[in-house]
């Protein structure tokens, strides 16, 4: 590589983004602050990676991410889920957190 291209390639990055021709991923803090239909004590929650029961199981993935096994059940009343983490379980019905419990 000679002199000049070492000059044009971080000026040619630098224009790129000032002229919005590229854009940087948005955060984390700023796409849970822009997700539609949450409330913000919830966002405040899923920043922090913090969960509660009544959570939407949607929320809880934006909070803590996937889980590493997922069990479902159907009943009478709708459906069941538990979510296995590393260091709980967390139970979901009809796809609202009912509880969760930490391993020991």
């Amino acid at each position: 590589m000679n002199k000049s291209s070492e000059i044009i390639c971080p000026v040619l990055l630098i224009w790129l983004l000032l002229t919005s021709c590229i854009s940087l991923p948005p955060t984390r803090k700023s796409y849970i602050n822009n997700y539609p239909g949450m409330d913000e004590k919830t966002k405040q929650l899923v920043i922090d990676k913090q969960i509660i029961v009544g959570m939407k199981s949607e929320y809880v993935l934006l909070a803590i991410g996937e889980p590493k096994e997922i069990e479902k059940f159907h009943g009478i009343s709708g459906t069941y889920e538990h979510w296995s983490y590393k260091d709980r379980t967390i139970y979901i019905e009809n796809g609202k957190i009912i509880k969760c419990k930490y391993r020991e």
